[in-house]
């Protein structure tokens, strides 16, 4: 992965502070460099135990942060690989989850929405020129700098990102359920436009504080088939003050052929983003409590393994589909 270092080379550098949270692998940790007292997020990773599996894709996911450098883009600055442990230095973003800061501010509006999405855009434009698919965009993975009112946004976890080609398309069907594009769950060779599909799924809970797919009672089954066949809407009384500019750009990220689906040129172009008319009325105490529901139901599920949960619903999809077209 990279040349053998000590764990004192890093803590030569820098001043290891207290936890900020913890995964399967990894804890981190606030660091402040020693030189000029900067602080970063620590994240150490532990290899020991890890499978062939899980190594492989740490490796990927450093080689791909290891070239990004964008505004909205978490930045990976000195990588300490040692025998057991992986030691990266990261930026320390303290403002909080996209959904979480919308809910703290208190009052949203659609041209609120609209910067949030040109940011977003610029980050996935960025990826996709050169060639690097996110495959797991969704407002967890979307982190404010700080807690400053117009603090930037970045787009952070790239443990599901790839690279890929023209030649060469993705074919793992991976994700977060609610986010997925329909062609992954097709299990057809996919590329950039996934990402185009998940911002629109992201949009269009940004204007009304729910998802377009979903399922009362969270049946994978029926929420993949609504997902593969683009069936959503925009139900009265929360889509009743939404500008048809905001809904028409919603339609053009949800479509399900993703050869006409809106890519970073169209959305930058779109009348909703392009205009200073985007309204900056405040959404109303019912679109803030309808997200606070949203965000408690995100938080309960958290612990799934997203990647397994589509993995075995399309094997099982499959297996119907096969079953049907013997009878």
């Amino acid at each position: 992965m990279t040349s053998q270092a000590r764990t004192s080379d890093m803590t030569g550098k820098y001043k290891v502070r207290e936890k900020l949270g913890r995964g399967a692998f990894a804890v981190v940790r606030r660091a402040v460099r020693k030189s000029d007292g900067v602080e970063y997020a620590l994240k150490v990773v532990r290899k020991k135990g890890m499978d062939d599996y899980n190594l492989k894709a740490l490796e990927s996911e450093v080689n791909i942060m290891k070239i990004l450098e964008h505004d909205n883009i978490v930045k990976l600055h000195e990588l300490y690989d040692t025998p057991n442990h992986l030691h990266m230095i990261i930026d320390l973003l303290t403002g909080g989850e996209l959904f979480d800061r919308i809910v703290d501010d208190g009052c949203f509006t659609e041209k609120k929405a609209a910067e949030i999405i040109l940011q977003i855009t610029d980050a996935l434009d960025y990826l996709h020129a050169m060639r690097i698919v996110h495959r797991d965009l969704k407002p967890e993975n979307l982190i404010y700098t700080n807690k400053e009112p117009n603090s930037t946004i970045k787009l952070v976890d790239f443990g599901l990102a790839k690279i890929s080609r023209p030649s060469a398309p993705l074919k793992t069907p991976c994700g977060s359920p609610a986010y997925v594009a329909p062609e992954v769950l097709e299990r057809k060779p996919y590329g950039p436009p996934v990402d185009w599909w998940s911002l629109g799924v992201i949009l269009y809970i940004l204007l009304c504080a729910f998802p377009p797919f979903s399922d009362e009672h969270s049946n994978l089954k029926r929420l993949y088939k609504k997902i593969k066949k683009g069936l959503y809407s925009f139900p009265s009384p929360y889509w009743d003050n939404i500008s048809e500019e905001a809904k028409d750009l919603v339609k053009r990220l949800l479509t399900v052929d993703p050869l006409k689906r809106a890519k970073a040129i169209d959305v930058k172009n779109h009348p909703w983003i392009t205009s200073h008319a985007t309204r900056d009325v405040d959404l109303g105490q019912n679109f803030q409590n309808q997200l606070k529901n949203h965000q408690m139901k995100v938080v309960l599920k958290r612990g799934v393994n997203t990647v397994l949960a589509v993995l075995r619903m399309v094997e099982l999809l499959q297996g119907i589909e096969e079953t049907n077209s013997t009878n």
